[in-house]
């Protein structure tokens, strides 16, 4: 096993979780990633939330990295997430990667559509979340 490359930022703000993925990344990053996001959002299990992303330090990934955090949403999304804002350069490869993954459809209510947006401003995904009843106040 390699140490970890790549660091990121978690916060839950209101039923928002907040994402700040910064540079490098290979699996032992995304490893960290996961046990620190499923333990934040255990206690979020069943109620409504959204996650905001913000992509613009990373440096992309190790493919080993793409499969687990793809998992990792779907694990998000079985347990209550029902948006996700991206904020990333568009065109870039980073998009690309994430083409690659279809949005995770688990089994839990067939009422709830999840729904995921990419922005190039910081203040464009908080309004789409806001506009959709999300709030980042405590």
């Amino acid at each position: 096993m390699f140490p970890a490359h790549g660091e990121f930022d978690i916060n839950l703000k209101g039923n928002i979780l907040c994402l700040d993925i910064i540079g490098p990344w290979n699996y032992e990053a995304s490893l960290s990633f996961k046990k620190e996001v499923s333990t934040i959002i255990e206690p979020l299990q069943g109620s409504k939330w959204a996650c905001f992303t913000i992509l613009s330090n990373w440096e992309l990934s190790t493919p080993d990295c793409e499969n687990m955090v793809a998992r990792l949403v779907g694990k998000c999304v079985h347990y209550g997430m029902e948006q996700e804002a991206l904020v990333i350069s568009e065109g870039t490869i980073k998009q690309q990667i994430y083409d690659k993954y279809p949005i995770p459809r688990i089994n839990r209510d067939p009422n709830i559509d999840f729904k995921r947006q990419f922005f190039k401003q910081e203040t464009d995904a908080m309004q789409w979340l806001s506009k959709s009843g999300y709030s980042f106040a405590v």
